[in-house]
């Protein structure tokens, strides 16, 4: 990957823009001060969304890789005049060559220069210092501060002038020595070929050597992904789908989020029950003799005392004009509340065709607007004793 320096120029012209676009895309170091400044915006949250949804999209980009045709335009320095070639998939195709101080045309050409995604600059060999050198395998992780370091050594300019780009190239195997490719020119060089290609309506991409053959990418490109390049089209798209899939993406999680939570605490209730059960049990047991205790437990699950019977029961018993709202089971107690047209009657019922015992309201009977009973009613369930067990003789 290629690395750009970032120092500023020692007098900052006054920047121009096309379409939006700046003319000086050259890097610039900027103070701790300054990038405070810069980070304590309004619109901070809507750059933290969209910072998002660009990592999301260079990481689908990734995984995409270069499927499908990325065109290429090449703006190349020849002596007063420019270059302008189109390489797609490796065939590169020569459209224009205009000489400084020409009338802009209405080429067809120019209106998808306009709209290009990658746009290289080539600059005139003469003007681009290129040098390559080898560094143990063991020093690729500080290749960035080495080459900063050697910069008046590397280059005939001062290093506040220089923009400079590099591509590190492993070795041959584990161990071996890595290559530097090294490539820079000076400021003002560059500033002037921008200034020239800017009269096309475009600004570049990348910058390097014209040297480099037209059909390939560029080697070193010497802004490196300064902060002027434009994302591609591709990536546009991207982050505009990461943008809107990243609200329902959050509201999904948040769901299964709530609904996990849910289920746990529903699980939770369950198993606490389960367990004062279980303690019950065990101390019936503990305390009784547990012959006789295992022996009532089983009486509860016979026919007589099982649940479904007593509800089939009272279905059966329980006169027209009576309706139950609510019904409570427990091993020893029935819970009713309902309304009937006469609930008074229910007592007699429930004690003898139902097989309850203590019947009573809980409260007493409310008499409602249309004749009707409103009753809550408490009895209780006679559990089966166990069989006695044959005498041995």
């Amino acid at each position: 990957m290629a690395k750009t320096a970032k120092f500023p120029f020692r007098t900052p012209p006054v920047p121009q823009t096309v379409q939006g676009l700046p003319v000086d895309v050259l890097p610039a170091r900027r103070s701790l001060a300054a990038l405070q400044t810069t980070a304590a915006t309004p619109s901070l949250s809507i750059r933290g969304l969209r910072d998002l949804a660009d990592v999301a999209a260079d990481m689908i980009e990734s995984t995409l890789g270069n499927r499908g045709s990325r065109r290429r335009w090449v703006v190349r320095e020849a002596g007063s005049a420019l270059e302008v070639m189109r390489v797609t998939r490796g065939a590169s195709e020569r459209l224009a060559t205009i000489e400084d101080g020409a009338v802009s045309g209405g080429e067809p050409w120019r209106r998808d220069f306009a709209k290009a995604d990658i746009v290289e600059l080539r600059l005139d060999p003469e003007t681009i210092v290129r040098q390559r050198f080898t560094l143990p395998a063991e020093s690729r992780a500080f290749a960035a501060a080495i080459v900063e370091h050697r910069l008046d050594r590397l280059t005939p300019w001062k290093a506040d002038d220089v923009i400079y780009g590099y591509t590190v190239r492993p070795g041959a195997g584990s161990g071996e020595p890595i290559e530097i490719d090294f490539a820079a020119t000076s400021r003002d060089i560059a500033a002037k070929a921008l200034e020239r290609v800017a009269r096309l309506g475009r600004a570049p991409t990348a910058i390097g050597s014209a040297a480099d053959p037209a059909s390939e990418p560029l080697a070193v490109d010497l802004l490196g992904g300064a902060s002027g390049a434009r994302p591609t089209g591709r990536h546009l798209a991207l982050r505009r789908l990461c943008l809107a899939v990243l609200p329902l993406s959050i509201a999904a999680f948040l769901g299964t989020t709530l609904l996990q939570a849910k289920v746990q605490g529903d699980l939770d209730t369950a198993t606490a029950a389960l367990d004062l059960q279980r303690r019950a049990v065990q101390s019936r047991i503990a305390n009784d003799d547990p012959a006789q205790a295992i022996a009532g437990l089983l009486a509860t699950k016979t026919m007589d005392g099982a649940t479904f019977v007593l509800i089939d029961r009272l279905s059966r018993t329980i006169p027209d004009g009576t309706f139950l709202t609510d019904i409570e089971i427990s091993p020893t107690l029935l819970h009713l509340k309902g309304r009937s047209t006469n609930a008074l009657a229910l007592v007699p019922i429930l004690e003898g065709e139902a097989g309850l015992t203590g019947v009573r309201f809980e409260s007493p009977v409310i008499r409602e607007a249309n004749g009707g009973d409103r009753f809550d009613i408490v009895a209780s369930r006679e559990i089966p004793a166990p069989a006695a067990e044959p005498v041995q003789p």
